[in-house]
């Protein structure tokens, strides 16, 4: 909580928790500890790939108001030979997620949290987590997730085939989201510009109970896909589950599109960072590897934090907020070079040359 109100402003405004899994594929050797099977090569199987093995790690990160990105610890998932070799009480990752719902540390300034998250983590557990700590969530339905009666009964009727009764022309309305313009614009750190991405929904919200949830917002949609000349590519249907009935059916829908920013978080940690580059069998040594490289990306949000604070330049204000983890190593990068050039020249150049000097050396390591 300390060092998420040392460098962030105080913005009041929603703050999301983003929830997922992330396995990294580790090849087959027969001594990594704590590995499950990615994928198991078949006796028929010709297309020459081995078996691999993988680690399994929930994650979670917090967006702020101000599009901080801080990274939650890592909680490994321990597979049930390794909780049984070492004595450990073994966590499925939905308890692992309900462990971190608990855990995570508020925000000083944080007048309201949403949960989100994949179908995977959507049931009672995770319900009642939230609704315990007062969060909102958002997460889509499963497909056998049914309705259930006055009596608190299960129906036969699940929440995909109650679209069906639905009369999709007189309830639905359409939704446009423009990239760039949503409210939601400052968490997502598009970096892009002048790409003006329309997403066009068709969707209702009503509120319905649901067997084993009790009373939830529901919301139905459609998402149109890309057209492709005069055609259009079909819809894709999703139902969304909140226990927030103050959402209105576009913030539902714009709100869950941030479930996203973790996806590309994986692909950062990964491509970036190396987060999968690890060689060695020892687990707990591969453990305190992710928490190093979650460290980096924590310390590059305070990098750009202070760096926002010092900059006066609206452009540069600008580039700063949307940047991401390559652009901050970037970034730093340059700002090392330009004051170890400083310390050179301040200590073997004359003051006389010194402007000059720094001209030449800056043009030498063509970073001017």
């Amino acid at each position: 909580m300390i060092i998420l109100s040392s460098f962030t402003k105080q913005r009041k405004g929603v703050w999301f928790l983003v929830i997922d899994g992330t396995s990294t594929r580790r090849g087959g050797f027969a001594k990594i500890e704590n590995a499950i099977k990615y994928r198991e090569k078949k006796n028929n199987d010709k297309s020459g790939y081995p078996s691999t093995k993988a680690h399994m790690f929930l994650m979670g990160i917090l967006l702020s108001p101000d599009g901080s990105r801080f990274p939650l610890p890592a909680m490994p998932y321990y597979t049930k030979e390794y909780c049984k070799k070492y004595r450990m009480k073994f966590k499925t990752q939905v308890e692992l997620a309900v462990q971190m719902i608990h855990e995570m540390p508020v925000p000083p300034n944080m007048n309201k949290l949403c949960v989100l998250a994949d179908e995977y983590f959507e049931g009672k557990t995770v319900h009642n987590a939230c609704t315990e700590m007062g969060y909102s969530y958002i997460i889509p339905a499963d497909s056998r997730r049914c309705l259930s009666d006055k009596q608190g009964n299960r129906t036969a009727v699940t929440l995909h085939k109650r679209r069906y009764n639905l009369n999709r022309k007189n309830l639905f309305k359409k939704i446009f989201l423009v990239e760039g313009q949503e409210k939601t614009t400052a968490y997502r750190r598009l970096s892009e510009p002048g790409r003006k991405t329309k997403r066009e929904y068709s969707a209702h919200t009503e509120n319905v109970t649901v067997a084993g949830l009790g009373s939830v917002c529901v919301t139905y949609s459609w998402k149109q896909k890309k057209k492709k000349g005069n055609k259009t590519d079909g819809a894709t249907y999703k139902v969304l589950i909140t226990n927030d009935d103050t959402l209105s059916c576009k913030d539902i829908l714009e709100y869950y599109e941030l479930r996203w920013q973790i996806e590309i978080f994986f692909r950062e940690m990964k491509s970036v960072l190396g987060f999968d580059k690890f060689r060695g069998n020892s687990f707990t040594a591969y453990a305190r590897f992710v928490s190093i490289a979650l460290l980096s990306i924590l310390f590059l949000e305070w990098y750009r934090n202070s760096t926002l604070r010092k900059t006066r330049s609206k452009q540069m204000v600008g580039d700063i907020a949307k940047a991401r983890t390559l652009t901050l190593i970037n970034l730093l990068n340059k700002k090392i070079e330009e004051e170890n050039i400083e310390h050179i020249l301040y200590c073997f150049a004359d003051k006389q040359h010194h402007s000059d000097g720094a001209a030449m050396l800056k043009k030498l390591l063509r970073i001017a």
